[in-house]
Formats: structure tokens, sequence, C-alpha cells
């Protein structure tokens, strides 16, 4: 298991596999006993039960206190408060893993005010201890030959990532790393990766541009993508033509709009907040968004698809898109670039470009340090593309860039390599529709050219190598 619990003297230690971290609580239990995960309000991988008097945290922590669908008790570090006798779910933070403790009919006093944090129950008192990974590295790895149809059967792996298949997926801390790729002699997964049955599917052409088109649509899905003549989407037994001939614009529209209505649906789940983009839907189309709230995700998806595109159109902005090269060297960059939900799509090399691209070389007087300075006159987008290659990530006018220390090539239209092995680059949480995440890359998942054969050429070193 990813997450584990260990009962130690005088506390519960917790050991997040994924993310190497290892967190105490300090408890007073004689024994801890497994326990599910249905209770909570939220998805959570493991639970225990354990029976104490208080929980201590190491670390001052904000402190909120579910009742129901309300927060009824918000404690932040150097505060203290009470509540009475109540079953409540109480939200740790602080915590660099997702934290949850649950008690039923138990009174509770929360004390931040010192060097901990002390949640006090007045006795006694059985406690259920739920934790969920951030996931924000991939928790394993999957190798494929040098074909289209294992790079399909790998793509299907991502869904194995999400920890819900609700409408809050569109939440980022709801959708793990995906698994990482690497090429060997045959194909093999880890059974805790296997693909997710949701009964969606994704039929595309045997081929790389179309498998990289639908990746990210796959991931968020959770959808097994197989070969078929014609591209569609299979959700409850229902069959949807994609929209356009154009696989990769057919695809990123979908996303967009399962996405968008997703973010919709949401508000009558676990959050339901006011949120401006469920209006300008409503008034587009008449949805009857507890009835989709409540539905399985493979009959959501049908529901989604029958909703014209239109609905959607324009609520969101989509900050990220990635042009990736259809060949299996960039196999290893695909789960790397998913994870942060962008368009991909996947042109034909043209030969000539990627010549002209090869010899081109960047004048001393392009060079230009990064400046801070942000003008209010629309921008050009600025492209990371890698000269000997044709693999790119573009941002729209107007989208924030990322701080970086080091020089890049000219300030519009500007260059920058991205390697062909994977590493991750810190990204910007977007706030409308949360589609991004920050991210870290640990090296101990990179694959080892000692076992493996690696399926895509390590770069020359640049002085322009992304960060």
């Amino acid at each position: 298991m990813n997450v584990e619990f260990e009962r130690v003297d005088g506390g519960l230690r917790i050991h997040d596999h994924i993310e190497s971290v290892t967190y105490e609580i300090g408890l007073d239990a004689a024994s801890v006993e497994p326990a599910d995960t249905d209770a909570f309000r939220v998805p959570l991988t493991r639970a225990v039960d354990v029976t104490t008097d208080e929980l201590v945290f190491p670390t001052l922590s904000g402190i909120f206190v579910h009742e129901g669908d309300r927060v009824t008790l918000d404690v932040t570090p150097g505060e203290r408060d009470d509540r009475g006798p109540g079953t409540y779910e109480i939200d740790v933070s602080a915590v660099r893993l997702k934290l949850y403790v649950r008690v039923e009919d138990a009174p509770l006093s929360v004390d931040s005010t010192g060097d901990r944090t002390v949640v006090d129950f007045g006795g006694p008192t059985t406690v259920r201890i739920g934790v969920r990974s951030l996931h924000e590295h991939p928790a394993g790895t999957v190798t494929i030959t040098d074909t289209p149809r294992d790079l399909m059967r790998a793509v299907s792996t991502f869904g194995s990532a999400m920890k819900t298949t609700s409408p809050e997926r569109s939440f980022p801390t709801m959708r793990g790393h995906p698994p990482t790729i690497e090429c060997g002699d045959s194909f093999d997964a880890p059974a805790d990766l296997a693909p997710p049955d949701t009964d969606v599917r994704i039929e595309v052409p045997e081929r790389y541009e179309d498998v990289y088109a639908v990746s990210t649509l796959a991931y968020y899905l959770c959808a097994t993508v197989v070969p078929g003549s014609s591209p569609r989407v299979v959700a409850g037994g229902r069959s949807f033509a994609f929209p356009y001939d154009d696989v990769s614009r057919s695809a990123n529209a979908l996303l967009r709009h399962c996405f968008t209505l997703d973010c919709v649906v949401r508000t009558e789940g676990l959050y339901p907040v006011d949120l401006a983009e469920r209006d300008t839907v409503t008034e587009r189309a008449d949805l009857d968004l507890a009835a989709l709230y409540e539905r399985p995700l493979a009959a959501r998806t049908a529901a989604y698809l029958d909703v014209p595109l239109a609905v959607t159109d324009g609520v969101f902005a989509w900050h990220l898109t990635a042009d990736v090269e259809p060949s299996i060297d960039r196999a290893e960059l695909l789960p790397y670039l998913v994870n942060d939900l962008p368009f991909v799509r996947s042109p034909a090399p043209d030969a000539d470009a990627l010549r002209r691209r090869r010899i081109r070389r960047p004048s001393r007087s392009s060079f230009e340090a990064p400046t801070s300075t942000r003008s209010s006159a629309p921008r050009a987008p600025t492209t990371w593309t890698t000269p000997a290659r044709s693999t790119r990530i573009t941002r729209p006018a107007g989208a924030s860039s990322r701080p970086s220390t080091r020089r890049r090539w000219g300030t519009r239209g500007s260059a920058r390599t991205i390697p062909a092995a994977p590493r991750s680059r810190p990204s910007n949480r977007t706030a409308a529709g949360s589609i991004g995440r920050s991210r870290r890359t640990p090296s101990s998942t990179s694959p080892s050219s000692a076992t493996t054969r690696r399926c895509a050429r390590r770069p020359r070193t640049s002085t322009a190598s992304a960060t």
C-alpha cells in the first residue's frame, strides 16, 4: 500500500510512500484497528480506528471542523475553541498529506496556542483517522514496447491516479500524478496501476499522434484507450463520435466540455459555493445539476456529451497547450505533461521545419534577462520549444509566466529547451477552474538506463535548459 499506519510508543505514525512523508500523531490508544473510509465526506485512501482521550499534532495546524455540510469551527494557530457533543469531521491542514478525523457523539476542544495542536475529546472516545496522499509524484512505472498499442495501454493506466470519479475530480488535489513510462522488451504494469473499471473508453486509430492527442482526455475521464477506425468516446454503452475531423481538436474540446460541466455540477456536492460559471452554463442550457452529480461516471459522461459544446464554450480559458512529436521518443515525457491537464496536439512533423530548427542558433543579442515588470498591453503567447525537436508548450496571451533566474531567448515568441527525459517544472496554480498544479519530480522515479531501454535520447546540455 502507498499509505500505511504504524503503532508506535505514544502515538500513531503515518507513512506516505508516494511523497516520502512520515507524520506522527500523539495518542494513548492501546490498539489500532483498520477501518473503511466510506463514512468520510471526502475520498480517502486508508483509515484506522483508535480509542483515545486526545490527539496531539506536532505542528501548529489549522483545524476545520465540519458538522454535516457546514464548517462549524475554524481554529487557526494561536487560537482555542470548543464544541459540545456531536458528530464531527476534522480537516487538519498544514500537513504534507490529506488528514481527516471523524468522531461521533462526542464533544471536542481544539487548542493551537502552544507549539503544537491538541484536540481533546473529554474522555476515551473512538476516533477514526483517515488519510490520502497528495500524490504529487508518480506512484509507479509502466513499461512498454515501441508500439502505439502499448502506448495506448500505458495511457489507459493514467486514470488509476484519480482519487475520485465524482465531479470533485476537477479539483487538483483529487488528481494524482500519472505513472511514469519507460521502454523495455515487453509490456508490464503493476497491479495497482491497472486501468480503473469505469465503463468509459476512447477509440482512436493505432497511431502515435492520435494516442498523444487523447492522453489528457483519457486521464481525466479515467478511460481505457483502445484501437478503433473511427475516433469516438463510448460511455455507459453509448457511442459518441468525435465532433471534428481533427483528433486533437476534438479531444481538447471534449476535455474542456467535461471539465467545465464538472466544475458546475460539483457545486451540488461537497462544496456548494456560488460559482459564476454555474450561472453562465445554466443560462445556456436547462440542466438538472443535482441529478448529474449523483450519476456514476459513465452515465454522467454520456449526459455531458448530450449537451452541445456551445454551452461550455468560452466559460474557462485553458492556459496550457503542449505540442508533442508523434514518436515513441516522447512517451517518457507524457505523464509529466498530462499531470498539468494540458491540451495536447500531436501534429505530423514537417521535415523541412525540423531541419531548419536544428540549425538555428540564437544570436548573442537575443539573450535578455527576465523582468518582473508587466505591461497592460496584450502580449503574444510565450512558447517553450526544443530547437532540435518538436515538443513545445504554449501559453496564451496574458497568461502569467513562471519566474526564473535563468536567461531566456528573447521575450516574445521566445524559446526554451525541454529535455526529452522527464523533468517536472514548478507551475502556478490556476484559481479559476483549478486546472493546474505545482509538481515536483523525484529523481527516484526517472527510468534508469542501466536496467531499461530509454524511450527518448538525452538532450545536449544547453544554457537555456528548463529548470
